[in-house]
Parts: structure tokens; C-alpha cells; sequence
């Protein structure tokens, strides 16, 4: 299985610390901030684990044609140390998470083929 890791690729327009998620089209999910990539699903879900931290699933509801949140928090004995923002970007809720810049941002296989 190809495993897709990112690290800091910083872009110099976005504040420190910052990345948002949100999902496009029908098959698409965003992220923006200090990383930028976009990530392509057949079945319009992409879960991303950050810092071993938090699970961010998005998923497209084919029915409403909108876009869902899923946050999970990964271990039950530590904290998420950063802030998490909820919002909306066109029609789809946003996701930004303050953590700092060269967190690993992974693509969560698992949960994405389960």
C-alpha cells in the first residue's frame, strides 16, 4: 500500500501553525495553510491523522451534496494540544487546525478502506 506522509511545505501567505480541510466537488478534500495538498477518493472519504493526535474524516453525502466533519481524538489520555476551528467553505464544513508548522499530516489508510 502506498502511504502518503507530509511534512512543513510552507506557504508564505497563510499564518503560521494553520491548516484547513474541506472538501470539493464530490471527491475531493482541501487542505490549506503552512501544507498544501488535495487528496482524491473514488468514494468521496479521505481521514487524515495529525500529529497521532486527532482524526479528521471528510466525507460527501451524495444525497444532501454536502460535506462532513468527523473529529476524532486518538488517545484518551492526551489532550489535543492545539485549537480546532469549525466553519464552512462553500458547501462543505471547514476544518482548521492550529497545529504547528511540520506536524505529521498522514493519510489514515485504515480508516479509509474500513
Amino acid at each position: 500500500m502506498n502511504e502518503r506522509k507530509f511534512y512543513a511545505v510552507r506557504n508564505p501567505n497563510e499564518k503560521p501553525g494553520s491548516i484547513r480541510i474541506w472538501g470539493e466537488s464530490d471527491d475531493l478534500v482541501e487542505v490549506d495553510g503552512w501544507l498544501r495538498e488535495e487528496f482524491g477518493r473514488s468514494d468521496g472519504s479521505t481521514t487524515l491523522r495529525i500529529g497521532g493526535m486527532l482524526l479528521v474524516t471528510m466525507s460527501y453525502d451524495g444525497r444532501g451534496g454536502t460535506w462532513t466533519a468527523k473529529l476524532e481524538k486518538i488517545s484518551e489520555n492526551k489532550p489535543i494540544p492545539w485549537k480546532v476551528l469549525i466553519g464552512s467553505e462553500g458547501h462543505s464544513v471547514l476544518v482548521e487546525v492550529c497545529c504547528p508548522v511540520g506536524t505529521l499530516i498522514e493519510v489514515d489508510h485504515e480508516r479509509d478502506d474500513g
